[in-house]
């Protein structure tokens, strides 16, 4: 069980750093929001800083908002966004891959549970193409509504 409370103490640092991550990573886009809407000035130092390093990563997410027919102001907010459910999909996987490995661990401590497991292994990949199966065939109807005349 040592290795399971070490992968749960990494897994928490994991999720403070990301915390912090996000943090810094909201103030960065503040500032380039604030320079991109001219709450600062263009000519101070502030703004010469984050043109140069900052808008160069905000770039390709910046496109793609202009793209959509967004406006190009917008784009550190939606960077903001990428950060943060890039965020919560890691901690989800993380998690993820904690109960997995617990379970792995109590299959090795009582093999009589492994049947149990198992089953409930089973009953969740049942429910996930529960919610993944039903977007996946309405669009594929759609694709034959549009190509069948």
């Amino acid at each position: 069980m040592s290795a399971l409370a070490t992968y749960a103490t990494i897994v928490g640092m994991i999720r403070t750093a990301l915390l912090y991550g996000a943090g810094a990573v909201a103030v960065i886009c503040a500032l380039d929001w604030a320079v991109r809407t001219r709450r600062i000035s263009p000519f101070s130092k502030t703004a010469r800083v984050i043109r140069g390093r900052v808008d160069p990563m905000v770039a390709p997410i910046e496109r793609l908002v202009v793209r959509a027919g967004g406006l190009p102001t917008a784009a550190p907010w939606w960077a903001l966004v990428a950060v943060v459910i890039g965020g919560i999909a890691l901690i989800s996987i993380l998690n993820l891959l904690g109960d997995i490995l617990y379970q792995i661990v109590i299959i090795g401590q009582q093999p009589r549970e492994a049947p149990v497991i198992l089953l409930s292994w089973a009953f969740s990949i049942l429910k996930l193409g529960l919610i993944v199966m039903p977007p996946a065939l309405l669009l594929s109807l759609l694709a034959l509504a549009v190509v069948s005349p």
